[in-house]
């Protein structure tokens, strides 16, 4: 939901906005109705699109972000949500799915209720304006994805699934 991201980035407080830049990357670009909103809200020269990052591009523009926002309307895993957790960056995402799964609300990162611009707002002009709290929360989002999703957290699951597995056909 791009829109909502738009609307959201629209609505921080001048002092949020202030320097603060809305960087989009993807395989393919916003609609030309996201760009004609942009220009109608007077964002354009604020907004960047990044077409097609490599990976070592895509890390770098997590490691430089200040915080990360996921519009979803539905999303799985939320591939997006755990790297940049895992560069350390403080999350904001709408309540889609699988986000509310990884994030824990206020600790590692906020969750927002669907479509609502203004809550997605007040959450990213929070982690842009508190320091502290953008530190600890990207520090804990580091965390999480550590203690969950590591290779070695992972792989222990997958062994152990496939463990599961083999029991149970030597039993038949």
């Amino acid at each position: 939901n791009i829109g909502l991201l738009l609307e959201a980035f629209a609505l921080l407080p001048e002092g949020s906005r202030l320097g603060a830049r809305l960087v989009l990357a993807g395989s393919s670009g916003p609609p030309a109705s996201f760009w004609n909103r942009a220009d109608a809200l007077g964002l354009l020269d604020r907004i960047e699109y990044v077409a097609r990052p490599t990976r070592d591009a895509l890390v770098r523009l997590y490691q430089r972000a200040s915080a990360f926002a996921l519009p979803s309307d539905e999303e799985g895993l939320g591939v997006v949500l755990l790297e940049a957790m895992a560069c350390g960056v403080p999350v904001v995402s709408t309540r889609s799915g699988g986000p509310d799964g990884i994030i824990t609300d206020g600790h590692d990162g906020f969750l927002v209720a669907l479509d609502d611009a203004g809550q997605m707002a007040d959450r990213l002009a929070r982690v842009l304006r508190d320091q502290e709290l953008n530190a600890s929360m990207g520090r804990a989002a580091r965390r999480t994805i550590e203690a969950q999703y590591s290779e070695t957290v992972a792989g222990a699951a997958f062994v152990d699934v496939w463990d599961r597995l083999l029991a149970k056909a030597g039993k038949t």
